[in-house]
């Protein structure tokens, strides 16, 4: 059985990293705005978010996504999706569900879930660096995340405050103390719940927003390293850099040489 996209549109660059019986695992890349067309999957699919997001459209529902998140696919879920405006980036594992009979109940990859922050963003990232090692398995990796990430919530009430906070990390780099003032809360304990409902602190959410939106530059323009450094808020060029590779798993220079298969 082969893993593909049935679709015959563009869905995105793709970039294979791994592969094993029963399971691809690969790197995808989206330009900005672009619109993917329904398609789904012969295999189960697991889609981590690294950098932007995107709204999706199933059968039974319309929801707007970005990082951290995890969506899974059954194989054979139809849906489209509307990148955003800063583009997509996500890590996809491909696989057939048989191989984790053992693992996880059937019934459990016969229905899509959404996973947004919390645990499961956690939990994702360490799915992210076991794939990394090339001596992982990454079958064992995929068991080992659905089988805790299937108990935890798939989408719950976020509190009133976190949609104000996180518009205004979107819009400006603000500390905790100061985010914490103007939501009328401690600075502590703004930290703490923020991380529980978000699976980032709030300083990785801000590094994350200035690595998009560096990403877009790197991707879209000619300007040099140094000036997308200082438009997207970053102290310096080396700084920018170091982020990316937190965030990305590779440099903007990389990135940008590889920006023509995405464009």
């Amino acid at each position: 059985m082969t893993a593909s996209v049935s679709a015959a549109a563009f869905h995105g660059a793709e970039t294979p990293l791994r592969a094993a019986p029963g399971v691809r695992v690969f790197r995808v890349e989206h330009p900005p705005e672009q619109r993917v067309e329904a398609h789904d999957h012969d295999w189960a699919c697991l889609t981590v978010f690294r950098c932007g997001g995107y709204t999706e459209q199933t059968t039974a529902e319309e929801v707007t996504i970005d990082a951290p998140a995890v969506v899974f696919h059954p194989g054979g879920a139809q849906h489209t999706n509307r990148i955003g405006a800063l583009g997509l980036e996500t890590m996809s594992f491909l696989f057939d569900p048989s191989l984790l009979r053992d693992v996880v109940p059937a019934k459990s990859l016969h229905e899509g879930r959404i996973w947004l922050g919390g645990t499961v963003a956690r939990a994702a990232r360490t799915l992210l660096r076991d794939v990394a090692n090339p001596t992982a398995d990454p079958a064992i990796s995929i068991a080992r995340f659905l089988s805790s990430a299937l108990f935890a919530a798939q989408r719950t009430r976020n509190p009133s405050w976190l949609q104000t906070a996180r518009c205004a990390i979107a819009d400006e780099a603000v500390s905790t103390s100061h985010l914490a003032r103007r939501l009328n809360l401690h600075s502590a304990w703004l930290a703490r719940a923020y991380l529980h409902a978000m699976g980032e602190s709030i300083q990785a959410t801000i590094r994350r927003h200035r690595v998009e939106r560096a990403l877009a530059l790197v991707r879209g323009t000619e300007l040099s390293l140094a000036r997308i450094a200082a438009e997207s808020g970053f102290c310096d060029q080396s700084h920018m850099v170091r982020c990316f590779h937190a965030v990305m798993g590779r440099g903007p220079s990389r990135i940008r040489a590889e920006s023509d298969r995405v464009a």
